[in-house]
């Protein structure tokens, strides 16, 4: 009997953990849609990806973790391009500024918008680790 419930806890907490971890995967690829919305521009990565941002999920936290860490990597790029190439256009001091001005809220977006990717790639490896099962889910 002991072993039994055991066994019943332990299944219990597992689901309840993977349960959690697709809720807030999935939550925060709604948040990055969002926030992509909002910046007004899509990233050519993104635009390859229209099907799902699930389509290829990581079979592994490793693998998250190294495709988490590229996605945010490549949206501060994104970001300092941003940083660099829109005040870049004009040439007078009052246009410069208001450029820079107007960048403001993408160099601030970009990199939520990595760091919102890269959680739910995480957590979609985190998943898949867990329970293989899960992999077809996602």
């Amino acid at each position: 009997i002991w072993t039994g419930l055991q066994r019943g806890a332990f299944e219990f907490a597992r689901t309840f953990t993977l349960e959690t971890l697709i809720i807030s995967s999935r939550a925060l690829a709604g948040t990055q849609t969002l926030l992509e919305k909002f910046s007004g521009e899509q990233s050519n990565y993104e635009e390859i990806q229209q099907i799902s941002k699930f389509a290829n999920s990581p079979t592994s936290l490793t693998a998250g973790a190294y495709e988490a860490t590229r996605a945010i990597s490549r949206e501060l790029y994104n970001a300092a391009q941003t940083v660099i190439a829109i005040p870049m256009r004009n040439k007078s001091i009052s246009g410069y500024a208001k450029s820079a001005f107007r960048a403001v809220p993408l160099i601030v977006l970009k990199p939520m918008i990595g760091i919102s990717e890269g959680v739910t790639k995480t957590l979609a490896g985190a998943i898949n680790d867990l329970s293989s099962e899960q992999e077809k889910k996602l």
